[in-house]
């Protein structure tokens, strides 16, 4: 007789449908590849605090299991459940936008074959199991000393270095894989270039984030955003092709890398949540990640350093990959000043996530004043 796992979910997840369907996924895979048998479980919801995560319920899994052969031995493990959110307030926009597929593509077919075609590590965690629902179940590499940033801490500059170095060698195996992928292939579908159904252009988008924050903002900190809307638009950027284009994270900042610090600029950094990830330039991850993610006074002494850097890690790799191609200064600088309204998408965006994921308010000051030193910042290059 087969004896079953004995397990305890708690908190607000324990009735979740899909979070029960995951776990017996996960159980019945697990024992399949590594012929073992999962004795016990417990399952422990909301582990990401409020405001980290605002698309998905984040559940951590601890099992004890022993293996079939040698049943004395008994082990444990711990891995990530991730659960579409119903409760999000973009979930409906998510749903039908295919954010949540996706995701299921990249950690299933895409971050595989990227990893073969670099003949690399893995920079993201394993899957181990998705239901029909896209709910997905992955390695939690805290066990390997891995460490989650928080939103509203930026990283420091050796965590800068590493997260810049795992960022340029995502884009150039995004490079290569995009030049290998046919547009007839069904994954184009899902990480081609964004499309929207309707025109629209940054006036009208701020509009809309404007109203929002009129009504939910005090006086104060709404007037300094509107201030910085009013000077975006201002000056429009005229029309043009990107200068180059790879698979961009599209959600680069702090709570979407993991971190293990091993010494002064030594260590290592992968990447998690591939929801927005497409075909687009990766000045767009470039802008996330230093206008979310770095100190202004690490901007203002370090972001010639910490560019220079990215495209000569971005460049070796692309040659390693014999792509033919390589991103240059003169085009990185163009693409900058291309893509100065999405500084300000970032910080609208990065806001209602602020607002809508975690207590009213919170950190929602302190992010406008950052936002602030960041435009008067690039204000005195020109670039706004």
């Amino acid at each position: 007789m087969t004896q079953t796992a004995i397990g305890v979910i708690t908190g607000n997840l324990s009735k979740s449908k899909d979070l029960k369907t995951a776990v017996g996924q996960f159980i019945e895979n697990f024992e399949d590849e590594y012929n073992v048998k999962i004795t016990s479980y417990r399952v422990e919801d909301n582990v990401v605090k409020p405001g980290d995560n605002t698309l998905s319920g984040v559940s951590r899994m601890e099992f004890q299991y022993k293996s079939k052969i040698r049943e004395e031995m008994i082990s444990s493990g711990k891995v990530i459940l991730k659960i579409p959110s119903l409760a999000s307030y973009s979930y409906k926009e998510l749903k039908h936008s295919n954010m949540y597929k996706r995701e299921v593509l990249f950690y299933k077919t895409i971050l595989p074959t990227l990893y073969q075609l670099g003949q690399c590590e893995p920079f993201a965690p394993k899957i181990y199991a998705v239901t029909r629902a896209n709910a997905l179940v992955l390695e939690d590499l805290t066990v390997e000393g891995f460490e989650p940033g928080k939103r509203i801490y930026p990283l420091n500059w050796d965590q800068c270095v590493l997260s810049l170095e795992v960022l340029a060698k995502y884009h150039a195996l995004g490079y290569k894989y995009l030049r290998t992928l046919k547009k007839s292939d069904q994954s184009w579908q899902l990480i081609g270039p964004y499309r929207s159904k309707r025109k629209s252009n940054p006036k009208e988008d701020f509009e809309r984030f404007r109203k929002i924050m009129q009504r939910n903002l005090d006086q104060s900190l709404y007037e300094k955003i509107r201030q910085l809307q009013d000077k975006i638009l201002a000056k429009p950027p005229a029309k043009k092709s990107p200068s180059m284009t790879v698979l961009i994270h599209g959600d680069f900042r702090t709570n979407n890398i993991l971190l293990k610090c091993t010494g002064p600029q030594q260590g290592d950094a992968k990447m998690i949540d591939f929801q927005k990830s497409r075909e687009a330039n990766p000045v767009l991850d470039l802008i996330h990640f230093f206008v979310t993610s770095v100190p202004i006074e690490t901007v203002e002494s370090h972001l010639d350093e910490m560019l220079n850097f990215y495209l000569q890690t971005l460049n070796d790799k692309l040659a390693s990959l014999k792509t033919g191609r390589s991103y240059n200064q003169p085009e990185l600088n163009e693409d900058i000043t291309y893509y100065k309204y999405y500084y300000l998408r970032v910080i609208c965006i990065e806001w209602l996530d602020v607002m809508y994921g975690g207590p009213p308010g919170e950190g929602a000051e302190e992010y406008i004043s950052g936002a602030k030193k960041w435009f008067n910042y690039l204000a005195g290059f020109g670039i706004i």
